[in-house]
C-alpha cells in the first residue's frame, strides 16, 4: 500500500510540475504578444511570473525524480 501511495504522489507531483511549466510558458507567450501594443505595462509582471512558474515547476519535477530514485536505491 505504501508503494502504491508513493507512485501516486510521484504522478501527482510530476503532473503539477508540468502544469506549472506550461502555465509559465503561457505567461511568457503573453509577454511576447504584449510587446508592441498598448498592454506593454503587463510585460514585466508577466515575465517575472512566467520565470517563477517555470523555475518552480522544474524544481518540483527534479526533486520528485531525485526522491524517487533515492527511495528505489535505498530499498
Amino acid at each position: 500500500m505504501k508503494r502504491v501511495l508513493s507512485w501516486f504522489l510521484f504522478g501527482v507531483f510530476v503532473t503539477f510540475g508540468i502544469m506549472l511549466i506550461v502555465f509559465g510558458i503561457f505567461f511568457m507567450r503573453n509577454l511576447l504578444l504584449a510587446i508592441g501594443t498598448d498592454r506593454a505595462e503587463f510585460a514585466v509582471p508577466s515575465l517575472l511570473f512566467g520565470i517563477i512558474l517555470i523555475l518552480v515547476g522544474g524544481g518540483l519535477i527534479s526533486s520528485t525524480i531525485a526522491e524517487s530514485v533515492k527511495r528505489i536505491l535505498h530499498r
